[in-house]
């Protein structure tokens, strides 16, 4: 959302209630604000290498749902070499138990899912690529492969909802989506134009191919494209850009998917920068 010119992510208490009363929900950092002690325990944690110690997620989990007086708590437990709550799926649950523990202890109902994030959930991997991915679905436009991984969203939201609320989240049309979405922007700065910019720009930028070398079935380390876009980002990130957005990746084949030698794979985004 940082990547939308405008979009406001520091807000003020009074800012926040202003947002959360004109559309529902808000997106928003801490800012040292809400959980400032989670937020100086965060940058030790990065400077010793401790992002993905278990109880310590857990911790700065629900710190920030304690702040804001969250009652009922849904998390996405990616399952991969980069999951914060471990690789494998026996630790991934042994963690996500933990979390529903300690969110009791909090008065909290924790409702974590567990999923498998060897692979990608859909084909848009960025900063931007995400709100493109975002048009995709508002214009009705999305793949097959995004048309799922909306889906899939939806029952990760039913996961965490009352059982009242399942039957609107399962039937919410593009239309009404788009609606919601874009009141939140105006609501916090933003505007429809500079959304449309963005993902006008983002499309221009993918004018670069990676295609198939040979014949074969497709495959690839998300990991590793994880690793690279981070790499970019560290390269131009600073105190006045936090959300620095210099690379991306859309996929144009689903892994698995057989290829011939010559077959465009994805397109990359590489800013000048």
């Amino acid at each position: 959302m940082a990547q939308i010119s405008g979009y406001k992510t520091e807000l003020t208490t009074e800012e926040l209630h202003d947002v959360m009363d004109k559309n529902g929900y808000a997106h928003f950092l801490d800012a040292g604000r809400y959980a400032p002690l989670d937020a100086r325990l965060f940058s030790l944690r990065k400077l010793y290498g401790a992002l993905q110690v278990p109880t310590l997620v857990v911790a700065s989990l629900l710190a920030k749902k304690i702040a804001v007086g969250v009652v009922r708590a849904g998390l996405d437990v990616r399952v991969a070499p980069h999951g914060n709550f471990g690789s494998s799926w026996t630790t991934a649950k042994e963690n996500a138990n933990l979390f529903i523990n300690a969110a009791q202890l909090c008065n909290i109902k924790a409702f974590p899912v567990l999923t498998d994030a060897r692979f990608p959930y859909q084909p848009y991997i960025g900063r931007s690529e995400a709100l493109l991915a975002l048009s995709e679905v508002f214009q009705g436009s999305s793949s097959i492969w995004l048309s799922e991984h909306v889906e899939q969203c939806k029952l990760l939201a039913m996961s965490a909802a009352p059982s009242s609320l399942h039957e609107k989240i399962a039937n919410v049309g593009s239309s009404e989506l788009e609606t919601r979405f874009f009141d939140n922007i105006k609501a916090q700065g933003g505007s429809v134009k500079s959304f449309k910019t963005k993902i006008a720009e983002t499309r221009f930028l993918h004018a670069q191919q990676i295609t198939a070398e040979e014949d074969g079935f497709f495959t690839i380390s998300l990991d590793r494209i994880r690793k690279a876009l981070i790499a970019f980002q560290a390269r131009v990130e600073n105190k006045e850009n936090l959300f620095p957005d210099p690379s991306g990746v859309i996929l144009i084949k689903r892994p698995g998917e057989w290829v011939k030698k010559g077959q465009a794979l994805a397109t990359i985004r590489i800013a000048d920068q």
